[in-house]
């Protein structure tokens, strides 16, 4: 997912403090979290980063589960042998 759809998570600063939006494929709505406990060092974000967009790839799971859409497709999926 993260190879594929990077695009759909954007990281950006706000003073100190990072914070990655992630765009939802079935609404406009999205997530934007804080990085936490570490946002605000540099290092600590450069040497995570896949793992910080993995934390956004999942929230973003669970944000599009709560779709109809998306369950109706995963319902779909599941049926296919």
């Amino acid at each position: 997912m993260l190879a594929e759809h990077g695009d759909r998570l954007q990281t950006r600063r706000d003073g100190a403090q990072m914070y990655f939006d992630v765009n939802c494929p079935v609404c406009p709505e999205g997530l934007t979290r804080e990085v936490n406990p570490h946002g605000h060092d540099q290092a600590f974000l450069e040497k995570f980063a896949d793992e910080i967009r993995l934390v956004g790839f999942d929230l973003l799971l669970y944000h599009w589960a709560t779709h109809t859409e998306a369950q109706a497709e995963t319902a779909t999926l599941e049926d296919t042998p």
